[in-house]
């Protein structure tokens, strides 16, 4: 078969998956974007989005969409030492330490009786403490985002961390206990965190790793393209990444969960939009220790 023959076949079966997505039925808006992002905020010292463009040598080109992509234990010919590879030294390996931090935080509170609820406000703060406040009282949000990325993803999906040989790129600290976080942590912190979606689906850790994934490159192409500029760019990839999941990943995309998806670019724009107002408006008391300060009502649970 020609090469070009191959594009062709390749871009009619893109068109016909994009033709089945327009004609699917929507599914209704699953976060509350506005509060979920003052949740975020809730008193904190706002930050310049340009100082994360520094720390962390954001750029069009830092690979962050290469590893939030492909899970770290498949590894795709040509392309995994080119590419692959150094995005999981920079996104994965370097923040390993201070995931450990993060994953202590949330072990202790998965287990505290007083604590009845796990929220995205109370894991942000958690995770910032994890990154340190080395740039002062505002912290990394960058980091803070990429963090909960990374260690839900591990939790949820540590197996497709083991690579076709058995060479295993899940974190030093998850593969030292390996077994107290399949027996004992996973479950105590899975059965804390509110559920982000409205249905009745009990899995949480596709929608949370997911949403500061999203979150996390929001606030690397909004710094480096800009708010218009980089809000845009993400609705494109998170529209292809919708598209695609039947080549990339084996099958269709949960439809809520590609509702969450494309609900994020808006809680990354709100998010960094509250970092220009004076003031920065509070959410209402309470409301972030509980689901309601994140997701839409009416609820099937």
């Amino acid at each position: 078969m020609t090469i070009a023959r191959c594009i062709a076949i390749t871009a009619l079966a893109v068109a016909a998956m994009a033709a089945v997505a327009a004609a699917a039925k929507p599914e209704p808006p699953q976060l509350n974007v506005t509060s979920f992002a003052a949740c975020l905020q809730d008193g904190r010292p706002v930050f310049d989005v340009q100082d994360e463009v520094k720390a962390f040598g954001l750029s069009k080109n830092d690979l962050l969409i290469v590893y939030l992509s492909v899970y770290a234990g498949e590894r795709l010919p040509i392309v995994n030492t080119t590419l692959q590879q150094p995005a999981f030294e920079k996104w994965g390996v370097a923040f390993w330490e201070r995931e450990s931090v993060f994953v202590e935080t949330l072990k202790r509170q998965a287990h505290n009786d007083s604590v009845k609820a796990i929220t995205p406000g109370m894991t942000f703060q958690w995770a910032l403490d994890a990154c340190g406040y080395d740039n002062g009282p505002q912290g990394h949000p960058f980091c803070a985002s990429l963090l909960q990325h990374n260690v839900y993803r591990t939790l949820g999906r540590y197996m497709k961390n083991i690579d076709k040989h058995g060479v295993n790129y899940n974190p030093t600290w998850f593969r030292s206990n390996r077994s107290d976080w399949i027996n004992v942590q996973i479950p105590a912190i899975h059965a804390k965190l509110v559920s982000l979606r409205r249905d009745n689906n009990t899995e949480k850790w596709g929608e949370w790793y997911h949403t500061f994934g999203l979150a996390t490159y929001g606030v690397d192409v909004m710094g480096v393209m800009g708010m218009s500029g980089g809000e845009s760019w993400e609705k494109f990839v998170v529209f292809m990444d919708t598209l695609l999941n039947p080549i990339l990943a084996g099958g269709a995309e949960d439809p809520v969960k590609a509702e969450i998806d494309k609900q994020t670019v808006a809680l990354a724009y709100n998010f960094l939009q509250l970092q220009q107002q004076k003031p920065v408006p509070k959410p209402t008391a309470g409301l972030c220790e509980t689901r309601q300060g994140y997701v839409l009502q009416p609820w099937s649970t």
